[in-house]
């Protein structure tokens, strides 16, 4: 369900169209427990409240499982996006991985706010410093 929303959204030319699948991006996303959202996991450089953490996780080829969520539902969309971008890679891919291209593709450089689009920009880095940290 997720890979075809994200394919909605790279085909979708109307920025209030992307707006709402991304909205419903993040409703599909795993909610993070209130004990997350607190000032340490808070993402520096959003205008919204984004909260992100990386739990270690067996599983994961990075060893890392992100956890996201924001106040905004379209912040929320747009955090499920960078975490669903690196879903599944290591954590070398992961600090290689060109979200700038990846967002340009998607065609929201043209449709967000300098504010958004410099939040975004702050979830991708703050995924990539996560993602070199050893997990705990």
């Amino acid at each position: 369900m997720i890979d075809e929303i994200v394919q909605d959204i790279e085909d979708c030319d109307d920025p209030r169209e992307q707006f709402e699948l991304l909205i419903e991006l993040g409703d599909q996303a795993e909610s993070l427990d209130d004990k997350w959202k607190i000032e340490n996991f808070r993402v520096q450089g959003c205008t919204s409240n984004v909260w992100l953490v990386a739990l270690p996780d067996d599983s994961s080829p990075s060893g890392l499982k992100f956890l996201a969520d924001s106040d905004a539902h379209l912040v929320r969309g747009l955090v499920t996006l960078v975490l669903y971008l690196v879903k599944d890679k290591t954590a070398a891919e992961i600090a290689e991985y060109d979200f700038e291209s990846k967002f340009d593709q998607l065609g929201l450089a043209r449709h967000l706010s300098s504010a958004r689009s410099n939040g975004l920009k702050s979830m991708a880095d703050r995924v990539r410093q996560l993602s070199q940290m050893p997990a705990e």
